[in-house]
């Protein structure tokens, strides 16, 4: 039997307050998600010197972060004004909590038990139950390409901390390739292509995709068919590389 510590699984943001980093670990439950489906949980009221913030897929550690202790939990909230990022290693000033996001990213189906290590030593034990993807059907932030088998997502964070969903831009998708807006509808920021290169030497369901931002994201598209998934991660600051995946899915037809 696992003790959980319970954390609501949806929406995308949940803030999780850890105030206890010495004498044992915290077990944080991310919940039941859905393959594919990004989750996020929001850490603050860390202070001290921070060497390093380690955890192992599927779980990632992003945005780390400074704010005002005296803001508490708001720090997690999408509020650009309440904390600035920041690099480790890291000592807190006066006044000053060390705050950062770990993104659950599922491309396996079951339980997904990591810990998480700060300066190396075992701090959270993060727990997740993966379940099968559903059949897609286009929503306000998903995109169905190829006979509504792939299910595509992206997911994006700013410097400062604010993140979501990327919205699927609606009426313009074809069933190749599906656009995806961040900020403002009228402002497209990725579009994603997958492509049935079956009858190739090399069966595949190839992905490629573009985008026009250096803005952190995450995509995951997700063969719903055969409950396959693949992530595509690019980091804050630099121009957003091209993507050019033809070994992405070898579940021909």
């Amino acid at each position: 039997m696992r003790t959980r510590f319970f954390a609501t699984a949806f929406p995308v943001l949940t803030l999780v307050a850890v105030t206890a980093y010495a004498g044992g670990t915290q077990t944080v439950d991310f919940g039941t998600t859905e393959l594919g489906q990004i989750q996020t949980r929001c850490f603050f009221n860390a202070t001290g010197t921070f060497n390093s913030i380690t955890v192992n897929p599927p779980y990632f550690v992003r945005g780390i972060r400074l704010g005002p202790t005296s803001a508490g939990g708001d720090v997690c909230a999408n509020n650009p004004g309440l904390t600035t990022p920041t690099t480790l290693p890291r000592t807190t000033g006066a006044g000053q909590q060390l705050v950062f996001d770990v993104d659950l990213v599922p491309t396996a189906i079951g339980d997904q038990d990591r810990t998480l290590r700060i300066n190396n030593q075992p701090k959270l034990d993060l727990m997740a139950h993966v379940s099968p993807a559903l059949p897609c059907f286009p929503t306000p932030a998903t995109n169905c390409l190829q006979d509504d088998r792939f299910k595509v997502r992206t997911h994006w964070r700013t410097t400062f901390g604010t993140r979501d969903t990327g919205p699927a831009v609606q009426g313009v998708s074809s069933d190749d390739s599906g656009l995806f807006y961040f900020f403002n509808q009228d402002n497209w920021e990725v579009l994603l292509k997958v492509l049935n290169a079956c009858s190739s030497t090399q069966p595949r369901f190839w992905v490629f995709s573009a985008a026009t931002t250096n803005v952190e994201y995450t995509i995951t598209v997700v063969d719903t068919q055969e409950q396959q998934a693949r992530s595509y991660f690019k980091p804050q600051g630099p121009p957003a590389p091209a993507i050019t995946d033809t070994n992405a899915f070898a579940t021909c037809p």
